[in-house]
């Protein structure tokens, strides 16, 4: 008799797994709660580019959005989860003569059109997003009319790293430093 009921303990304990693992697995597949919504993705680009969206389309877990702005036309991909901008490519110029009651800004004006630049913060959130550890150090360049958020920050394995970030597009790129070997060659000078 005993036999008997540890057999089927251990048979309902095999099926019990065999549930959990199958709803963990098919659990990712469906859509998540927190996936933008297209409006939240058209007013979050709005917000930050202050364009005119002429179209947004969702394929393979982004937004694929056509921007107008300043006489050019965008081409944004946004991370549906997250809200990222995974790429932002400018695809086209559209020429069109100012109307007598908007004439052009001038040289150094800024516009109502112009850009959104991210603040510090929102800076700092993309930085931690790529890498994750404490913020040692924040600081803007330009160059060639770009600006961009150099980042750097150091990881609970005592590696640092530098996140730069495009002002305005918010686009990453991550700089490894490379102590080991840095360290390394410092003791072969010694030798």
């Amino acid at each position: 008799m005993k036999k008997i009921s540890w057999f089927w303990v251990a048979i309902c304990s095999i099926i019990l797994v065999i549930i959990f693992v199958s709803f963990q697995q098919f659990g990712k597949l469906t859509p998540s709660a927190n996936m933008l919504t297209e409006e939240e993705a058209e007013k979050l680009v709005k917000e930050r580019y202050q364009g005119n969206i002429s179209s947004i389309k969702l394929a393979n877990q982004q937004y694929h959005i056509e921007l107008e702005r300043q006489n050019h036309l965008y081409s944004i991909k946004l991370d549906s989860s997250s809200g990222k901008v995974l790429s932002f490519t400018q695809t086209d110029t559209i020429t069109s003569e100012p109307t007598p009651s908007q004439p052009p800004p001038q040289q150094g004006e800024i516009s109502e059109d112009s850009p959104k630049r991210l603040t510090d913060k929102e800076a700092v959130e993309i930085a931690r997003t790529q890498v994750q550890g404490e913020v040692e150090d924040m600081w803007l360049e330009t160059e060639n009319n770009q600006t961009y958020y150099f980042i750097k920050i150091e990881t609970n394995d005592d590696r640092e790293a530098t996140v730069h970030i495009h002002a305005i597009t918010g686009a990453v790129t991550v700089a490894w430093d490379d102590h080991e070997n840095k360290q390394k060659e410092n003791d072969d000078d010694d030798d």
